[in-house]
């Protein structure tokens, strides 16, 4: 703290995050505290100390933390990701485990529908693009089986899960949807349809 003292007497204001660990009967605690100099004829006569209690917040952005790390975990396990697209702009927002399924690297890669539309098997693009848009005449669930090629030129067949969201006007403006990898069990089954042929 000392070295904090020195640093507004010199002039500086600054904040920081103090944590207070859990002491018999006292739960833990996290406060935000700043240092503001207090100047009288421009020289710094004191300091102004400000504390703020963030316990709550804090607990909650790490439930928050704790809850997309088990989603993140869940889609993993069950080879799934998910996705929203803005439907004025074609943006297109994907979860980590989604990029993973396309083989894509997240960092710097931003994804819009064209893109997408890229990576869906040639022979299923007409299908896939029809099933899109006449999602947007109703908001129930809507559900399609395609294949993709990934950048590495590797073919899988995934399952895409969504539903359309539209404003008050009801014009469709945003689309929600899971997409997961059933490439695996698409193998399966035509093995077992195989072996009875």
């Amino acid at each position: 703290w000392k070295t904090f003292y020195q640093r507004v007497l010199s002039g500086q204001s600054f904040k920081k995050e103090v944590y207070s660990p859990a002491q018999l009967e006292e739960k833990e605690s996290w406060a935000d505290i700043s240092f503001n100099p207090i100047y009288q004829d421009k020289k710094v006569i004191g300091i102004a100390c400000y504390s703020r209690n963030i316990t709550e917040n804090k607990i909650a952005e790490e439930k928050i933390r704790l809850n997309e790390a088990r989603l993140t975990e869940a889609q993993a396990v069950a080879k799934m990701g998910s996705w929203e697209t803005d439907l004025l702009s074609l943006q297109v927002n994907w979860s980590a485990q989604t990029y993973q399924i396309f083989e894509i690297d997240p960092a710097g890669y931003e994804i819009n529908h064209p893109d997408f539309m890229n990576f869906v098997h040639p022979e299923d693009r007409n299908k896939v693009n029809e099933a899109f848009e006449n999602s947007f005449l109703s908001d129930t669930v809507h559900m399609i089986e395609h294949r993709i090629i990934t950048p590495g030129g590797i073919e899988k067949t995934v399952e895409e899960s969504w539903r359309v969201y539209f404003n008050m006007e009801g014009q469709p403006v945003r689309a929600i949807g899971t997409c997961q990898d059933i490439t695996e069990r698409k193998k399966s089954e035509l093995a077992l349809q195989q072996a009875y042929d």
